[in-house]
C-alpha cells in the first residue's frame, strides 16, 4: 500500500496530464461529431488503452521498489543485474563511483591508522627507555616514591598503546589455555613498590585455574583494574580470589557512588571521586570492558561508598573461542 501511495505521488502529474488530454480530446470530438455514442465509444477504447499502460507502468514501478528494498538490506557489491531500463545504466555509473571512493577512503584511513599506530608503538618503546633508566636510579637511590611514580607513568604509556590497538581494525588476540596465577603474580609484582609505599596489604592464594584466553589482553585488563583499586585506596588492601565463575578483585576503597555505578564503563567517564581528584582519565574501566567483550568475557562492579569496591571478571571458558 505504501508503494503504491508512493506511486501516485510519483505519476500525480503525469496522471494530470493524461486527464486533461482526454478531456481535451473529448470536447474536440463532442464539438465536431456531436454523437454521444460514438465518443463514448473512444472514450472506454482509450480508457481501456490508459488502464492497461498504466498497470504496466504500476508493475514496474512496485517491481523496481521492491527490488531496491532488498539490495538495501543486501547491499551487493558489483552489478545489479535486475535493473535492464537504459536509465538503470547510469545509476550503476553512479554506484561504481560511490564505490570506488569509499574502497579509497578506506584504504587512506586504514593507512594512516597504521601509520598512528606504528607511531606511538614506536614512541610507546622509546620513552620506556628513559622511564627503565629512571628506574635503576630511584633503586640506587631507594627512592620508592619516585619508583612508584615510573610505575603510574609506565601504566599510563601501556593505557594509550591498549586504546589505539583495541579501536582499531585488526587486533593481535592469541586465544589460548593460560594460568591465571601466573598472571595474577605478574600484575602484583608489577605493582609491588606501590603497595609497600601506600603500605597496603595483598591478599591472594593460590586459585589453580586454567581457562581459554589471550594472555597479554587479559593481563592488560586485570593491571588497569589493580591500578584502579591502588589508585582510591589509602589504608587497608586489596585482596584478588576466585568466587563462582568470577575472578574478584576486592579493595577497601573510598568506594563508588550509588549513582556512579551504572556509567563507570562509559568512555570519558570519572564520577565523582574522579572530578575531585581531576586526575582520572575515565579510560581504563572502558578499556577492561572493551577488551573483555571482544575477549569474549565480562565485567561488572559492586561497590560501597566509603567502604569498599568488587571487581567481578568473567574467567569461564563458555564464551571464548581458540582461533
Amino acid at each position: 500500500m505504501k508503494y503504491f501511495k508512493d506511486y501516485l505521488k510519483d505519476r500525480l502529474l503525469y496522471l494530470l496530464l493524461i486527464f486533461t488530454v482526454v478531456l481535451f480530446i473529448n470536447g474536440i470530438l463532442l464539438l465536431y461529431l456531436r454523437v454521444f455514442e460514438i465518443v463514448a465509444y473512444i472514450d472506454i477504447s482509450l480508457l481501456i488503452i490508459i488502464l492497461a499502460f498504466l498497470s504496466y507502468d504500476l508493475y514496474k514501478y512496485l517491481y523496481k521498489r521492491r527490488e531496491l528494498a532488498v539490495y538495501y538490506d543486501n547491499i551487493p557489491y558489483g552489478q545489479m543485474t535486475h535493473f535492464k531500463e537504459r536509465y538503470d545504466k547510469e545509476y550503476q555509473k553512479i554506484i561504481d563511483r560511490l564505490e570506488k571512493i569509499l574502497k579509497d577512503k578506506d584504504a587512506l584511513f586504514e593507512r594512516k591508522e597504521k601509520d598512528m599506530i606504528d607511531y606511538y608503538t614506536l614512541w610507546v618503546h622509546q620513552i620506556k627507555t628513559p622511564i627503565a633508566a629512571m628506574a635503576l636510579l630511584a633503586d640506587e637511590r631507594g627512592d620508592i616514591e619516585l619508583k612508584s611514580e615510573l610505575i603510574k607513568i609506565e601504566q599510563y604509556v601501556n593505557m594509550v598503546l591498549g586504546y589505539l590497538r583495541i579501536n582499531s581494525e585488526s587486533t593481535d588476540f592469541v586465544f589460548e589455555k593460560i594460568d591465571l596465577d601466573k598472571v595474577i603474580k605478574e600484575v602484583i609484582k608489577e605493582y609491588a613498590v606501590i603497595f609497600i609505599s601506600k603500605k597496603l596489604a595483598v591478599d591472594y592464594q593460590k586459585i589453580d585455574h586454567i581457562f581459554v584466553s589471550d594472555e597479554k589482553w587479559f593481563a592488560f585488563v586485570l593491571s588497569q583494574v589493580v591500578s584502579n583499586a591502588l589508585k582510591y585506596t589509602k589504608t587497608g588492601g586489596i585482596k584478588i580470589y576466585k568466587k563462582d565463575h568470577y575472578l574478584v578483585v576486592e579493595d577497601s576503597g573510598i568506594g563508588i557512588m550509588k549513582e556512579d555505578l551504572p556509567r563507570v564503563f562509559e568512555k570519558g567517564f570519572s564520577g565523582h571521586q574522579g572530578r575531585k581528584d581531576k586526575r582520572a582519565s575515565g579510560i581504563g574501566l572502558y578499556l577492561a570492558k572493551k577488551i573483555l567483550k571482544e575477549l569474549g568475557s565480562d565485567i561488572f562492579i559492586e561497590s560501597e561508598y566509603g567502604k569498599m569496591t568488587k571487581v567481578y571478571i568473567d574467567i569461564s571458558d563458555k564464551k571464548t573461542i581458540i582461533e
